[in-house]
């Protein structure tokens, strides 16, 4: 060998060496640019979508759950919050039918036909408008399988109205279609009374197919057990939502004993009991989760919701939020909801988002996620609004934290039926009408569920604690309480006559035309002329300090801003108010001429 050759060979070893170490240097400065794109949620990794189960909790309110400060154990919600993004201000509708309705639909619940400030009650015959769409319909047309279990209550005077009817489109159901049952006997109280109760459990399929059954265990028990079967038998190769609707914590009140162990140290009976049922539905959707996990992998998307806030006289709790369900207050209206990517790279974990978010805009946040997996693209920013009225896409201030949400205002209330309007404008909320006794209570310590209670309000609690010992924890118990409440509601608002309705002035606040210019002149603008509040919840979450009195330039602004943006809209839309024959106080009842004709469209 010559010096040359040696050197050669020695360079050409060195050269290599070098440019082997190179390649590894790049293979390893790839995968780091690689992990800090996932890091930051610019880049979809996987081109699988992923399966999504909805969870929906009833009744449970701001403070129900421990991770708002509540005495309510909720370890398992606490921890699964925590590896998501807890929605700080999320908002659904006062009650259960229309929040469901905006969750399903992706639009406000009077966009769909149903006011938001109503219920269905019994056989009202509602039907899903042919041209509204629906969120399983929509998965379903991407690949998914869609099975809905639990509550319904939107609908089910005909199969077609039902979950797996045309209308909604899921594939399956299991549950109870009316808006409560007994938790062991699954009867609900019919429209007469106790007397007229009926059994209300059965499973269905698209194919028309309704089969009632029998199930004597607590619903809570039941439904996770029927959603756990819905996760096993599914084949994870394909993706799949779950609808999944506790009935939990709805009346009537009856927990197992081994949760009520949980709940020894809230000395009130009606919120122990109530305690109960959150703990039940903690432990269930434990269960859920850990099933899809295990059966499903890591690529799950968790959504947990609320329908609205709790209902104080029975058992529910906002503080510090004032008021509670069916009541335009915060404390109706703001309530439990986060969401959770078990595989962390479609949503951020950790996190508190304190963008206004709606309960209309689930749907088209998840079916972003969802395009967004097939086309292997990461969230986009819209450039544009959605239509008005209808949900906004928040995947990207999700996914991208310090990100501003696209929705500066919501509709929380509009039923001309009762009218009755609460609106948010960020950072005010504007309430007409009807907006309930809105008291601040916080966690009992003795007999009474309030701080201060009216005798009304005690002779109802003792009324309701002798329900409770004569009938035991039957479904009796709490169709008796309904009738006594129901009674004791209207005595309320009969003296409370300064919160009532001038309706000509209403009329002319509300539903007048907007381009003629018909908002109030400012010396109309005081409580005995028409209810009206408003409030800066961003800065007064409490609702503790009105501005209306005082600033009659902003009412006047907040209401031209709503009548010209939603009421005009809502005017074009064809709102039907139910109940044709139902003569229940809160709907409009309507001539057997408009329900038959009504009835005919549909069909």
């Amino acid at each position: 060998w010559s010096v040359t050759g040696v050197r050669r060979v020695l360079f050409r070893s060195i050269f290599s060496f070098l440019f082997s170490l190179q390649r590894w240097r790049m293979f390893f400065s790839l995968h780091l640019i690689f992990a800090v794109l996932l890091s930051s949620n610019l880049l979809v990794t996987s081109s699988a979508p992923p399966h999504i189960v909805v969870i929906v909790v009833d009744d449970v309110g701001f403070a129900d759950v421990s991770f708002h400060g509540g005495k309510i154990p909720t370890p398992f919600l606490d921890t699964l919050s925590a590896q998501g993004t807890r929605l700080s201000r999320y908002y659904a509708h006062t009650l259960c039918t229309p929040s469901r309705m905006a969750l399903l639909t992706g639009r406000y619940s009077h966009m769909s036909g149903f006011g938001s400030g109503g219920i269905l009650m019994g056989p009202a015959p509602f039907s899903l408008p042919a041209d509204v769409d629906t969120l399983p319909k929509q998965l379903k047309h991407r690949g998914f399988a869609v099975h809905a279990v639990g509550k319904w209550h939107l609908g089910s005077t005909r199969f077609k109205d039902t979950p797996a009817g045309k209308s909604w489109g899921f594939d399956s159901f299991v549950g109870l279609l009316h808006s409560a049952v007994g938790h062991y006997s699954k009867s609900v109280s019919g429209p007469e009374g106790p007397s007229s109760a009926f059994y209300d459990y059965a499973r269905s399929w698209s194919n028309g197919t309704f089969e009632p059954f029998h199930d004597d265990s607590h619903s809570t028990k039941s439904l996770t057990r029927e959603a756990v079967r819905v996760i096993k038998e599914h084949d994870p190769r394909s993706p799949l939502f779950l609808y999944l609707a506790y009935t939990a914590s709805h009346t009537p009140l009856q927990a197992e004993p081994e949760w009520m162990e949980k709940c020894v140290h809230l000395p009130n009976p009606t919120r122990r009991v109530f305690c109960g049922l959150v703990v039940g539905a903690d432990e269930g959707i434990q269960n859920v989760t850990l099933m899809a996990q295990q059966h499903l992998g890591d690529n799950v998307i968790i959504l947990v919701t609320s329908d609205n806030g709790g209902m104080l006289h029975l058992g529910g709790l906002n503080a510090p939020l004032r008021g509670g369900k069916n009541m335009g207050y915060e404390g109706g209206v703001r309530t439990v909801g986060f969401i959770t990517d078990l595989s962390q790279q479609w949503f951020k974990g950790g996190v508190t988002y304190d963008g206004l978010f709606h309960i209309s805009d689930v749907m088209p946040t998840l079916l972003a996620v969802v395009d967004g997996a097939s086309t292997h693209e990461a969230c986009k920013k819209d450039s544009t609004e959605p239509p008005l009225g209808f949900g906004y896409n928040q995947w990207c201030p999700l996914a991208r934290p310090g990100t501003s949400s696209p929705r500066m205002d919501a509709v929380l209330v509009l039923d001309d039926h009762t009218n009755f309007v609460s609106y948010i404008k960020a950072p005010f909320k504007l309430m007409i009408g009807h907006f309930g006794s809105g008291e601040w209570n916080t966690e009992p310590t003795g007999r009474y569920m309030y701080d201060n209670p009216s005798v009304l309000q005690m002779l109802e609690e003792l009324f309701k604690g002798w329900l409770d010992w004569y009938f035991g924890t039957r479904d009796l118990s709490f169709s008796w309480y309904k009738v006594i409440h129901g009674v004791g509601e209207r005595v309320r608002r009969f003296l409370h006559a300064d919160n009532s309705t001038d309706f000509s002035t209403f009329n002319r606040l509300v539903l007048g035309d907007p381009a003629k210019g018909d908002v109030l002149a400012s010396e109309e603008i005081e409580p005995k002329r028409i209810p009206i509040q408003v409030f800066n919840v961003w800065e007064d979450p409490e609702e503790r300090h009105d501005l209306a009195a005082e600033n009659a330039t902003l009412v006047q602004e907040l209401v031209h801003l709503f009548n010209t943006r939603h009421w005009a809209n809502h005017r074009k839309q064809f709102n039907w108010a139910l109940s044709c024959g139902n003569s229940s106080h809160r709907f409009r009842v309507l001539p057997q001429s408009v329900c038959a004709q009504r009835t005919s469209h549909l069909a």
